[in-house]
């Protein structure tokens, strides 16, 4: 059996532990590396500063800094959610300005019925409300469910809707509540119509009238359009109470346009086909 002596030298030991030991403090970062610069040294440039998505903290989870959901800010130096006082200022002076403006009046159209190529819409036009527009490719039967007393339709005029020469060109319909008119078909060429008030009732009987009746306020239309290529029904007046709604929309639009082939603006139809078209609209 043979035995092995081994022997350690505690210097040599001593020596290398030293030397780990250093060599680990020197692999430590320094304070400089952990430490995070300030936040008003990144945003230190206006420019960028002023621009919110280029200084966008993550850490702090903000959404969005739009005026409309609403902005943290952080004092003047800047960071997320900084708005410059300029721009803040003219953001509500708009906003200011916007909640003073007259709100835009638009008109109003929906679909009551359609059957056979005929349709039928019910417009309402506020007072001085931006027209719609659309194309006279058919012919029209516009019956006028409401309109006061101290109110006139008026038709647009050529050019952009809005401009001085197309106000310029604006004729007043003759039209008045209950009647029924036929607007025949202009080739295709813009038609619309604009609510405009005529001003206040010259007398106090007119103005209670308007009350009665209930007659004040915005006008109604209730608009039939058949196409001119479509083939009316045959028949005469006593046959059309016989006749389906679409088909007598389209017999008496061909019969009134016969009667009145010089006509090219609007056609005031009698009471007895007035009462027809009345109830084929319904």
């Amino acid at each position: 059996m043979v035995t092995r002596e081994v022997y350690y030298d505690h210097t040599d030991i001593t020596n290398r532990t030293d030397t780990i030991r250093a060599m680990s403090a020197n692999d430590e970062p320094t304070s400089n590396e952990t430490e995070k610069r300030p936040r008003d040294e990144e945003s230190s440039d206006p420019f960028l500063a002023s621009m919110t998505f280029a200084s966008v903290d993550r850490s702090l989870a903000i959404g969005c800094d739009c005026d409309e959901c609403g902005t943290s800010t952080r004092g003047s130096s800047g960071g997320a959610g900084y708005v410059p006082a300029a721009i803040a200022e003219a953001v509500k002076r708009y906003k200011a300005a916007m909640s003073s403006m007259p709100l835009k009046r638009t008109q109003d159209r929906y679909l009551v019925k359609r059957f056979s190529g005929v349709s039928v819409y019910e417009w309402t036009l506020p007072v001085e409300a931006q027209p719609l527009v659309e194309y006279g490719n058919s012919h029209r039967l516009v019956w006028i469910q409401r309109l006061s007393t101290t109110s006139v339709i008026k038709s647009i005029g050529k050019g952009i809707i809005g401009s001085a020469d197309e106000e310029k060109q604006r004729v007043a319909m003759d039209w008045k509540q209950g009647q029924v008119v036929l607007v025949p078909s202009n080739g295709g060429k813009a038609v619309g119509w604009i609510h405009h008030n005529g001003g206040a009732a010259s007398t106090k009987d007119s103005t209670e009238e308007d009350a009665d009746n209930k007659n004040t306020g915005h006008a109604s239309l209730r608009i039939a359009k058949a196409p001119v290529d479509l083939a009316a029904a045959e028949g005469d007046a006593a046959a059309e109470t016989e006749m389906q709604w679409h088909d007598v929309i389209r017999s008496v639009c061909e019969r009134q346009l016969k009667k009145e082939k010089e006509s090219t603006t609007s056609i005031v139809l009698d009471e007895t086909d007035s009462q027809l078209i009345r109830e084929a609209m319904q």
